[in-house]
């Protein structure tokens, strides 16, 4: 929960990582959500939204909340794209191999 406030607030690390799991959010964690809404560190509706873990190529595993219509699978190498909400996109090679 810390790394996911952390991250969405715009992280900083290392530009690229692998894809290790996601997840959609659960109905349980809407007050969770709120209160990351309220930071200005998530956006306030999950509504087709996953949670992708990504390890990043320094190690640290980092959570980033976005939407699924990229159909990005666990193993995809992808770039962290910085900001006020960390997202994630297909690298070059990944996406020229698929």
């Amino acid at each position: 929960q810390a790394i996911a406030l952390g991250v969405n607030r715009g992280y900083t690390g290392a530009a690229y990582g692998t894809i290790v799991a996601m997840r959609p959010p659960s109905p349980a964690e809407a007050p969770r959500r709120r209160v990351l809404a309220a930071l200005g560190a998530a956006d306030a509706s999950p509504d087709g939204a996953v949670e992708f873990i990504v390890r990043a190529d320094d190690g640290q595993p980092i959570s980033v909340m976005q939407d699924a219509a990229d159909g990005l699978p666990p193993g995809d190498r992808v770039a962290l794209i910085p900001g006020p909400h960390t997202r994630i996109t297909l690298t070059r090679a990944a996406r020229a191999a698929r």
